[in-house]
């Protein structure tokens, strides 16, 4: 017992210690500066940046347009355009106000369903689903940027570049 009349909690020594439940680094060093990185995070911030200053309506004609509906991937053989259909309270603290409806047609043609396989990856649902995202890109994306890239320079270089140490 303690001096405050509790049981002491006896540590063991051979237990590992506890893991981390949000990494806040890694242990592995990084050859080259992360400017991919960086340029993604930067984007994705001035994207989220530019979304708030723009109307709900808009906001949602954008994430409609730009982001991922997996319907739209099962209708490129068809022909036929995804009609997608959003419900919004005209007033969020007045439940009497109705709601508005937002329909949107959108193309079917393979370019542009194939576009927003890369669109999507800059919109998010807001700060709080963006900041965690662009930590762990931070934390991890360097090791992978520093592997990948070194053999994406080498291959668009024909091998030149590797003398250089870039």
């Amino acid at each position: 017992m303690s001096r405050n009349g509790r049981p002491r909690v006896r540590v063991d020594a051979s237990l590992p210690p506890p893991r981390m439940l949000f990494p806040l680094y890694d242990h592995n060093p990084h050859h080259r500066v992360p400017w991919l990185t960086m340029l993604i995070i930067v984007a994705n911030v001035a994207v989220m940046l530019w979304l708030g200053r723009q109307d709900p309506r808009s906001v949602d004609r954008i994430c409609i347009r730009y982001g991922f509906v997996p319907e739209r991937l099962s209708q490129i053989d068809t022909g036929q355009p995804v009609v997608v259909e959003v419900e919004r309270p005209k007033d969020p603290f007045d439940p009497q106000a109705g709601v508005e409806k937002l329909v949107e047609k959108l193309p079917h043609a393979p370019a542009q369903v194939y576009q927003s396989f890369f669109t999507m990856m800059f919109l998010h649902g807001g700060w709080m689903h963006l900041i965690p995202n662009m930590w762990m890109l931070w934390v991890f994306g360097n090791n992978i940027e520093d592997s990948v890239s070194g053999v994406l320079l080498d291959r668009r270089t024909g091998g030149h570049a590797r003398p250089l140490g870039v």
